[in-house]
């Protein structure tokens, strides 16, 4: 803040309880008019708000800007889920993990929105199989950990990367940390990553002035 690299910011811990429509609902009805009651300066503009969180919540960070952009105009994701979560109800068949179908059909074939997202994945994050995990020379291979146990036997990676590709085909502000050795993990995103993340999803704010 100091460095003027990051607006000042207040922080707000939301569970992951909601579905999109629901959060997006909370956030315009209760907790932004609350927020401004408080601080009375703070901009109502959707492009000073962002949104993380880790795996299904990361994927979830991206629901709630696309849905509402009028709301909240950032994401921050770690490891977000794509692959298998299906809130945007567009979900197709294949279990290709590089397709993403739900969230990158949105992308493709709805308007362009002022949204802007940072994502980040491990080399060593999940894995459709044990043998992709041990190919790739990443640990857990005894254990079978960092796995993908769901119906959809996606790797994080290469979805995350197919995600992007598609934000960066419609001319979308994006960014994706891929960090090597990295796993599914809080240490992974947080301790990696979270701050360039920060300062690069406000950059247009800070670097406007």
């Amino acid at each position: 803040v100091q460095r003027k690299e990051l607006p000042y910011t207040i922080a707000i811990f939301m569970g992951d309880d909601l579905g999109g429509a629901d959060r997006i609902k909370q956030l315009r009805e209760k907790i932004f008019p609350a927020l401004k009651a408080k601080w009375s300066k703070i901009s109502d503009s959707p492009a000073y708000r962002s949104i993380a969180g880790q795996s299904t919540a990361g994927a979830n960070s991206f629901d709630t800007i696309f849905m509402g952009t009028d709301v909240i105009a950032k994401g921050i994701g770690g490891s977000p889920s794509f692959a298998c979560f299906t809130c945007l109800n567009l979900w197709g068949d294949s279990k290709d993990s590089t397709r993403n179908q739900g969230y990158m059909r949105e992308i493709k074939f709805c308007p362009a929105k002022p949204i802007r997202w940072s994502g980040t994945v491990g080399t060593c994050d999940i894995y459709g199989s044990t043998e992709e995990r041990i190919e790739a020379k990443c640990p857990g291979m005894e254990s079978g950990t960092q796995v993908d146990s769901s119906s959809c036997g996606a790797s994080w990676l290469p979805q995350n990367q197919a995600f992007t590709a598609e934000l960066k085909a419609k001319g979308l502000p994006y960014q994706l940390f891929v960090i090597k050795g990295g796993e599914h993990d809080h240490n992974t995103w947080g301790g990696v990553a979270l701050a360039n993340q920060l300062r690069w999803i406000f950059k247009d704010i800070t670097c406007a002035k």
